[in-house]
C-alpha cells in the first residue's frame, strides 16, 4: 500500500494525488483504506517517514566502520547514488518537500532532517579533527552542495531524457556520475 502511494506520490505529487487514485491502482475500493489511514495526509506521512526510515539506516552506515573517514565518505557517496537509483521515487518526493513552502510534511522535515544532517556534519568534523579532511570546508554548506549534487542529478534524469534522449540511469551513466562525485568530494574535501 506505500509503495503503491509512494510511487504516485511521486508521479503526480501530493495535490495530484487522491486516495481513490492509490486505491484504483491497488485494486480496493477508497473506503478501504481508511482502515488504514484515516486521511490522504496520514498516508502521504507515512510514505515520508518509511523514505526518513530508510535513509537515515543508510546515512548511519558512514559513521562507523575501521575505514579511514575518507574511505567512509566516498563509500557513503557511493551508496547514496546507488541508494536513489534503486528507489527512484525517493528524490521526486524529497525534492518536492524540499521546495515547497506549504508541503504537508514540512513538519516531519523540520523534525527528521537536521539529526540525519547533523550527524554528517559531525563525521566531517571529526575528519577535519583527525586532519583528513581540509579544515576550511565549511561542513553544513559542503552538506549543502553535496545533496543538490547527488539528488539534483536524478530530479533532472526525465529531463534529460526528454531533451537529449540520455538515459542518466543506466549502470554504466551511473558508474561514472560515482566517479565524477567522489572525485568532487575528494578535491573538495580531502587535505593534500
Amino acid at each position: 500500500m506505500l509503495q503503491v502511494a509512494q510511487a504516485l506520490f511521486a508521479e503526480r505529487g501530493y495535490r495530484g494525488t487522491s486516495l481513490r487514485d492509490i486505491s484504483a491502482r491497488i485494486g480496493i475500493k477508497a473506503p478501504s483504506l481508511f482502515h488504514h489511514f484515516s486521511s490522504k495526509d496520514e498516508l502521504y506521512l507515512a510514505v515520508l517517514d518509511r523514505i526518513f526510515t530508510r535513509l537515515e539506516a543508510a546515512a548511519g552506515s558512514i559513521g562507523s566502520g575501521p575505514e579511514s573517514h575518507r574511505e567512509r565518505i566516498l563509500r557513503g557517496v557511493e551508496n547514496a547514488i546507488d541508494f536513489i537509483a534503486l528507489r527512484p521515487h525517493f528524490d521526486r518526493i524529497m525534492w518536492s518537500e524540499f521546495s515547497d513552502e506549504k508541503a504537508v510534511g514540512r513538519q516531519m522535515l523540520k523534525r527528521r532532517v537536521p539529526p540525519l544532517f547533523n550527524r554528517l556534519v559531525d563525521f566531517i568534523r571529526e575528519g577535519q579533527a583527525q586532519g583528513e579532511f581540509r579544515p576550511e570546508v565549511d561542513p553544513f554548506h559542503f552538506l549543502l552542495s553535496l545533496t543538490a549534487v547527488t539528488i539534483g542529478y536524478f530530479t533532472t534524469a526525465a529531463m534529460v531524457r526528454r531533451i537529449w534522449n540520455m538515459d542518466l540511469l543506466d549502470a554504466r551513466t551511473l558508474k561514472r556520475r560515482k566517479r565524477e562525485v567522489t572525485d568532487l568530494v575528494a578535491r573538495t574535501l580531502f587535505k593534500v
